[in-house]
């Protein structure tokens, strides 16, 4: 079936970190109605089971630039999104 789209502000769940930004996953996964609740989330990613755009999330704070506007997320074997980042202007 198709991917349900989320628009979401990307700023809103970025961190700056040491001149890099990362995008808060359990925030992303929340947003994307992925999971319940952050510690839901975070749960899943310490277990591995979170995958964007076909990495396996391994820390719950993710490079900003690996998770492009429209990259699909997969939690567990059934769950998707697409996120698509309301601050980027067409």
């Amino acid at each position: 079936g198709e991917i349900r789209e989320y628009y979401i502000s990307f700023s809103k769940i970025t961190s700056k970190r040491a001149n890099r930004e990362f995008i808060d996953i359990s925030q992303l996964l929340v947003e994307t109605e992925l999971t319940e609740s952050r510690s839901e989330a975070n749960r899943l990613i310490d277990q591995g089971g979170t995958v964007i755009a076909d990495e396996v999330v391994d820390s719950r704070m993710w490079p900003r630039e690996k998770v492009q506007s429209g990259t699909v997320i997969k939690v567990g074997k059934r769950r998707f999104a697409k996120a698509i980042d309301t601050d980027k202007k067409e």
